[in-house]
């Protein structure tokens, strides 16, 4: 199964790093608005995600957790 990879950040501004499915990841949208529950492929848990701005003016194609 491919995993892909995210950096999202926590409400602190904490980074943590989850593998999510294939699945998932179809489910985030780099540059527009979005918001996703994906789920950790190694410990199970879930994480309800959406775009944020990733410090350039306009631009959303970092991930948060909220």
């Amino acid at each position: 199964m491919a995993t892909e990879i995210l950096t999202p950040r926590l409400p602190s501004g904490e980074r943590i790093r989850i593998e999510v499915s294939q699945a998932d990841g179809e489910k985030i949208f780099r540059g527009c608005v979005w918001q996703a529950t994906v789920t950790d492929q190694r410990t199970g848990l879930r994480y309800r995600l959406r775009s944020a701005n990733c410090g350039l003016h306009g631009c959303l194609c970092d991930t948060e957790v909220y």
